[in-house]
């Protein structure tokens, strides 16, 4: 786990998620086509970001979720 690479990306997925949902409600109220566009994008973005946050973080994932419990426990 980078910290310093954390502090950026957090933020990060934070600005796809609300772009994301603005630019689906933006759609569903306008059906323009420059929302979908938005919608779509931050929506990959958001995917991608999500994949390094994942990585950058496995150590504590493996540690917090994928213990292995000990025989007779």
């Amino acid at each position: 786990m980078n910290p310093k690479i954390l502090k950026i990306l957090n933020p990060i997925l934070l600005l796809t998620v609300i772009f994301t949902l603005v630019g689906l409600v933006g759609y569903n109220i306008t059906e323009l086509e420059p929302w979908r566009q938005l919608h779509f994008i931050s929506g990959a973005l958001f995917f991608l970001a999500a994949i390094l946050h994942l990585i950058l973080n496995w150590g504590w994932v493996k540690a917090s979720y994928l213990k292995r419990k000990k025989a007779g426990k």
